[in-house]
Formats: C-alpha cells, sequence, structure tokens
C-alpha cells in the first residue's frame, strides 16, 4: 500500500497518481490497523495482511503510540509491526534525516573518502553551523547566504540574510549563536526561468522559476536514468523559492538518451536502455525498450484483486448517497419555484421543502441556492457530496473529477450570484445527471461500486417515501393539482401524461410512484434493486473470503391492489383511513431502509466487532 496522509496535503495529487500507475491501493492511517504485530488492510467486512507499505507521511506522525501522540494521520502499532519484522516500510523510519540540507556541506568529502575522487557535479556551497568554523563564516557572510532549518521536522521559513537590516539581523544572529545545530546556510543561487504558460487563462507565456528532478535506479548492472522527471513551478511572482505549499506547481519533463551512434555526451555510444517506454526517446534516431518484465501477458495475465479499503468505499457509498439527496432536493426546489403562480399549492410546497430539509425553515426557497449556513441545506449537501468525491479521487476517471470541478464551480456561482435560481437548478441538475450517467457507465462495477449503487437507491427510496407519507397525510392528498405537483418533484410528470388517460389523480399517481416495477424510481424498483445488488455484493464477497449471507430491506415496499387504489382516492371515512395506513406503511419502510444503512456501515466499514475475519494473504 501507499500510505498518504490524505487529500488535504500538497502532493496528494502525486501520490494518487503513483497509486494509479503502480495499482497499488492508496491509503490513509485509518484504513490500516495493527493486530499482534501485524498490519492488516480493513476492507469491506474482511481484514488484508499488508507486507510492505510505501510511506508518504513524515516519520514522527506515523504512530501515535510511541510518536507524536495527537497524530491522526499515523498507524497506532506500526512501530511494533516494524521491530517485529512483520512489514516491510520503504521510506524507513529515520530516513528523514537524509532530507537535511546540513549533508550537502559534507558531500564532498564524504565522495572523496569512498570514492576517492571529486563529486562530477557540485552541490551548493552549504555550511552546517554546528560546527564553529562554519558558524563565524555564516554571520560574517550573512547578507548573502540564505538560512535554512537543519533537521526537515523543523517548522522554519527560509531567512534571507540580504533582506534582513537592523534589529532583525542582530535578532538571527542571536538565534544561531544559541541553537547553532539547528541551522544550516547555503549560497544564494538564482533559480533558472523557464517560459510557463499561463496558469490564468490569459495569452502567452510567463516567465516561472523552476526546479527539477530527475530519478535513477539502481540494479546489478550500475544506474539507469529513468526517460522523465518533475519539474517544480514556482507561483507568479516568486523567484526564490519553489514550494507546493506557496501554491506552486508540477510539470512533466522528459530525459532525451544519447544518440545510438557515437554519442553526443563522449559516451561512445553506450547507454542503459530507458526503465519505461519509449516516450522518452523523442527526437533520438531509434527507441531501444529494454524490460526485466517476464511476466506472461494477454489472457495468460496474472490478475490480482483489487483491495480496496473499507474508508474508501464508505465514501463511495455516501458519495451515492449525497448524490441522490442533492438530485431530489434540487427537483423538490424546481417545482416549488415552478408552482409560485398558484399561491395555494405553493405553501403546500414550501413545507414539504422546509420538512425534506430542501429550505430552511425561515428561508424562501427562492433563495435557497444562496443559503450558504443551513446545515442540512441543498448547498451543505452538495458540499458533503463534493468532499466526499475528493476521498474517492484515486476511483474517479479525469472526466468525473471534471464534473466534480464543474459542480464546485456551480455552487460558487450560485452562492455569489443574485440570478435566476431556476436556471441555476437547472445547471446543478444537469451536473449530477452527469454524475449519474457516469457511475454507470464509467466505473468499474465492482464492489465499491455496488454500494455507491445501493446509497443512491437507500437515499432516494427515503426521500420518496417521505414525500409520499407527508402527501398522504395531508387534507390536500386527492386535489389534482397537489398531485401533479408531487408528480413532477418525483420526476414522475413526464412518465405519467403519456400512460395514464386522465388529469392527475391520487391513485394513478400512487400505481406509478408506488407500485410499477419498470418505473426506476418507483418504491418498488428501488426496493427490488436494493435487494439485487446486495446479494451481488454478498455473493462477490463469499467468492473472495467466504461470509454470511446478503443484508436485506426489512421492510417491503407496500404492495397495492388496484381496489386499493380505488378506497385510496375516497373522501369518505375509509379513504381517510386508507391514506393514514398507506402512510404509515411509507414511514415503516423509510425506516427500515436507514436501519439498512445502519447495518450496512456496522457490517462493512467499522471493523469494531470481534469476529472480523483476517486474511493473511
Amino acid at each position: 500500500v501507499i500510505l498518504t496522509p490524505g487529500p488535504y496535503n500538497e502532493t496528494y495529487f502525486e501520490q494518487a497518481y503513483l497509486a494509479h500507475q503502480l495499482g497499488w491501493p492508496l491509503v490513509e492511517g485509518s484504513d490500516l490497523t495493527v493486530r499482534r504485530d501485524t498490519v492488516y488492510l480493513k476492507t469491506l467486512g474482511v481484514l488484508r495482511r499488508v507486507h510492505a507499505i510505501l510511506r508518504r507521511v513524515d516519520d514522527d506522525y506515523c504512530d501515535p503510540l510511541e510518536l507524536r501522540s495527537g497524530s491522526a494521520l499515523g498507524v497506532a502499532g506500526l512501530l511494533g509491526a516494524v521491530r517485529a519484522g512483520r512489514v516491510t516500510l520503504a521510506n524507513a523510519l529515520g530516513t528523514g534525516v537524509l532530507e537535511s540540507a546540513a549533508w550537502l556541506g559534507f558531500l564532498p568529502g564524504i565522495c572523496e573518502r569512498l570514492f576517492g575522487e571529486p563529486l562530477r557535479l557540485p552541490s551548493v556551497a552549504t555550511w552546517w553551523c554546528g560546527e564553529r568554523p562554519a558558524l563565524e563564516h555564516t554571520i560574517k557572510q550573512l547578507s548573502r547566504l540564505v538560512i535554512k532549518p537543519a533537521y526537515p521536522n523543523q517548522r522554519l521559513e527560509p531567512l534571507w540574510g540580504g533582506a534582513l537590516a537592523g534589529q532583525a539581523r542582530e535578532d538571527l544572529i542571536a538565534r544561531l549563536r544559541a541553537l547553532p545545530h539547528a541551522y544550516v546556510a547555503q549560497e544564494h543561487v538564482a533559480l533558472s526561468q523557464a517560459p510557463i504558460l499561463r496558469w490564468d487563462g490569459g495569452p502567452g507565456f510567463a516567465a516561472k522559476a523552476v526546479s527539477i528532478r530527475l530519478y535513477a535506479l539502481a540494479s546489478a548492472r550500475g544506474y539507469a536514468v529513468m526517460p522523465g522527471g518533475l519539474a517544480r513551478v514556482a507561483v507568479d511572482g516568486t523567484l526564490d523559492v519553489i514550494s507546493n505549499q506557496r501554491g506552486g506547481g508540477s510539470k512533466d519533463i522528459w530525459v532525451l538518451p544519447p544518440r545510438a551512434n557515437g554519442g553526443e555526451d563522449g559516451s561512445g555510444g553506450e547507454r542503459e536502455a530507458p526503465a519505461s517506454g519509449a516516450e522518452g526517446a523523442a527526437g533520438t534516431e531509434e527507441a531501444v525498450v529494454a524490460s526485466d518484465d517476464t511476466r506472461p501477458r494477454g489472457a495468460g495475465a496474472p490478475v490480482r484483486h483489487d483491495d480496496i479499503p473499507s474508508r474508501l468505499i464508505e465514501n463511495l457509498y455516501w458519495f451515492g448517497r449525497y448524490s441522490a439527496r442533492c438530485e431530489d432536493k434540487a427537483r423538490l426546489l424546481r417545482a416549488t419555484l415552478a408552482a409560485r403562480i398558484d399561491a395555494e399549492v405553493y405553501r403546500f410546497a414550501v413545507g414539504f421543502c422546509r420538512e425534506l430539509g430542501a429550505a430552511a425553515p425561515d428561508t424562501d426557497p427562492a433563495v435557497t441556492l444562496r443559503d450558504d449556513t443551513t446545515p442540512h441545506g441543498i448547498i451543505a449537501d452538495a458540499r458533503r457530496l463534493t468532499w466526499c468525491a475528493s476521498q474517492i479521487r484515486s476511483r474517479l476517471s479525469a472526466t468525473y473529477w471534471r464534473t466534480v470541478s464543474e459542480l464546485q464551480r456551480q455552487l460558487q456561482d450560485g452562492v455569489g450570484v443574485r440570478g435566476d435560481q431556476r436556471k441555476a437548478l437547472e445547471s446543478l441538475l444537469l451536473s449530477l445527471a452527469a454524475f449519474a450517467g457516469l457511475a454507470l457507465d464509467d466505473m468499474r462495477q465492482d464492489e465499491g461500486w455496488r454500494l455507491l449503487s445501493i446509497g443512491r437507491r437507500i437515499e432516494r427510496l427515503q426521500i420518496s417515501s417521505r414525500l409520499l407519507e407527508l402527501h398522504l397525510a395531508s387534507e390536500t392528498a386527492t386535489r389534482p393539482a397537489h398531485v401533479e405537483w408531487l408528480l413532477e418533484a418525483c420526476d414522475g410528470l413526464r412518465v405519467y401524461r403519456p400512460r395514464y388517460a386522465a388529469p392527475p389523480r391520487l391513485g394513478p399517481m400512487l400505481d406509478l410512484l408506488v407500485r410499477d416495477a419498470e418505473h426506476p424510481r418507483s418504491l418498488v424498483f428501488q426496493s427490488r434493486a436494493i435487494a439485487s445488488d446486495l446479494a451481488a455484493l454478498a455473493a462477490a464477497l463469499a467468492a473472495l473470503h467466504g461470509g454470511g449471507g446478503p443484508e436485506r430491506l426489512a421492510e417491503p415496499a407496500p404492495n397495492l391492489s388496484d381496489a386499493d387504489l380505488a378506497v385510496l382516492e375516497g373522501e369518505d371515512a375509509d379513504g381517510r383511513r386508507a391514506r393514514a395506513g398507506l402512510a404509515g406503511q411509507l414511514h415503516s419502510l423509510r425506516e427500515a431502509a436507514e436501519q439498512l444503512s445502519d447495518r450496512l456501515s456496522m457490517r462493512y466499514f467499522s471493523h469494531t466487532g470481534l469476529d472480523v475475519h483476517a486474511l493473511a494473504s
């Protein structure tokens, strides 16, 4: 696995990209657990043994039991597992000391000692202030030096001596003399500049400071320079510091190998082949690709199961729930705004919006897209949706992620612009519809996708049940105008009109929204789809590591006959009792859906039970 600090880390994109390219799970500390000095990955209802960890979390944050106790980024007990030899840690604990700039001052002597020759590529002139002569030199030449922390875990910004004067300069000298071992002085070297396409979309290029990082692979035959690297690009106006924390960015670079017919670098034509692919050979006479990868290709290629962390799958599940919640609330608001021409229906619709959280109790639905203070409003839910998307970014395609970014832009525009809210709702619904389509056609339909689908269906089942329950409990349940509004809020009017040769009536409306097994928004359709997804999920997990049968929705969707529909339309006491009884069934169905959601969380996400099955492989 690749252990990441999480999506808020400035290099998270690179970590997600690396995980995608290597095919390894990208995990956070909460995805791992240590039991009997063995590290496990929490997946769907099962713990899978972790043999190796590529660490991207700072040393002192890795284990809250033995290091920084307040860290939520690490794994409790990780150091014990490392000491017991039960897990291999790439970027082993303690290797962060190699990031110290102090080493650069000793590299010339180290090279002479180990290889008997000077450095072929000189490093930046560096002095570790822990040596008395280096400290005195630093103080004497402070105006042309840059002062940096000696250790990577120090939270100290670089200081340019030439930019300090008066008391600030005296304060720095005092700090150097008080803790000389904590500081490194380096010669101030101007960074290279390169033309970069303007990030703000403006025409032309801008000169930006860049630094280049190259990579070499060690093998039995020597070192091979990779045909690609990484360029760090500074933010606008910054000439001395290149940092992602300061808004900088990353660019790809290509490393061109020497020509094969003698070589322009005097190497006589001998060279290591590119370590991956032929892309790095652009501009050469030929591309030579060598590979030690002897794995079988084609149909015989080995297939390994994609171990998806349970936290990621939980976010997939809630991504499905929030996408359906936002979509249904947006439809409810759109239908409500369209009903303003009928004052009675509008008051009725506003009550529904407030009851379902689409609008705050004291807020007009017409301005709800500009209300970002209501904790359960559509803006808050949409932000939760985009947060879940950020947690599952490694599972989303570039197209899917661009749709998420477009939704974020629409949210900002909706809050800040006082325009036509119906138009803003239409744009929001288009983005949410794209989410549903991409989930169907753009994602592999594995266990994570199953739970995303189940989440969508549970949410829709709950909202539809609540809408119908409120409608049946009202005094206006049989009025055509109110029935028509509810059909529009449930996106059923477009299906109702060509199907039923009658104006909007309660009986046909319930036939469509409750018992029609072919209408994707009916309660029966949702219930059956949930059952099918749960069975498929249980079968897939049983094939992998055994396990019990599928969960199920404890309360079935109401089974209405034609006679029941006729009674429900009645204005007499029998009709009112029938509507109250159906409202009670819908209430039970909604509660059963929420209980199913809780059981899914306990079974697949929490890993708190004592009977959690652990796989050693």
